[in-house]
């Protein structure tokens, strides 16, 4: 009885394995799509506009982005009136390494699209950079991007910029921008900042574009900022 119960449970084990490993020769050899993200994308204008800036805001609750993008701990940066409409800023962290610290997916899957373009290198999650995300609550929706320096090549270690704070957004009439200059984290030079998304796991970034996406925010758990004054200069928009 005892050596029966034992083959059943090694059976099942087998039979395990062999279901991971046939799922994982379909995607590798068969499913093409596996290397490429299903979110719809908005690409956005760089200008000279001028706008309002709102103070900070406070939210109580979790926000969460949909798989397969690895972003979380997002807070609430600024929130206020765009039109007739509420509009929160929250800033969250992305954790990444390599084959490419710029995509900022799920690490299984950006090690299975790695092998498959014939990539070898593989690091653990060190680099980290920022997620921004504009809610529109009334609407659902969301305008998710990542903060980049594009003026530097990939091999080189970015310098991050310094914490972004409500100043660094601006509320105009057609929705939120984002300065596009900001002081490093040193506060010693001014770092070029855009903004971008890829939608090939380790494809080309698509500067100044934006993921949109479902976004739930409980406006009962929202304390939105308040109006402190209008500001102009060279923005780009992000929701």
């Amino acid at each position: 009885m005892n050596r029966l119960f034992l083959l059943v449970i090694i059976l099942f084990f087998i039979l395990i394995f062999i279901s991971f490993f046939i799922n994982y020769l379909y995607m590798f050899f068969m499913d093409e799509k596996i290397c490429y993200v299903n979110f719809n994308v908005a690409c956005m204008s760089v200008e000279n506009i001028s706008g309002v800036v709102y103070g900070p805001c406070e939210y109580s609750g979790v926000i969460k982005v949909p798989p397969p993008i690895s972003a979380s701990d997002f807070k609430c940066v600024t929130a206020g009136r765009v039109g007739n409409m509420t509009a929160v800023v929250f800033i969250g962290r992305v954790f990444t390494g390599q084959p490419d610290p710029e995509a900022p997916f799920e690490t299984g899957l950006k090690r299975l699209c790695g092998v498959k373009k014939g990539l070898r290198t593989f690091t653990d999650e060190a680099y980290g950079y920022r997620a921004v995300l504009v809610a529109y609550p009334e609407r659902g929706i969301g305008y998710l991007s990542f903060i980049y320096d594009f003026s530097l090549p990939p091999y080189v270690v970015r310098k991050p910029v310094a914490e972004l704070n409500h100043s660094a957004f601006l509320f105009a009439s057609d929705g939120i921008y984002i300065k596009s200059e900001h002081r490093d984290a040193r506060g010693i030079s001014v770092v070029p900042l855009e903004v971008g998304v890829k939608t090939e796991v380790l494809g080309p970034t698509l500067k100044n574009c934006v993921f949109v996406i479902n976004t739930v925010v409980d406006t009962s758990k929202l304390k939105i900022g308040t109006p402190l004054y209008n500001a102009s200069g060279r923005y780009i928009k992000i929701g």
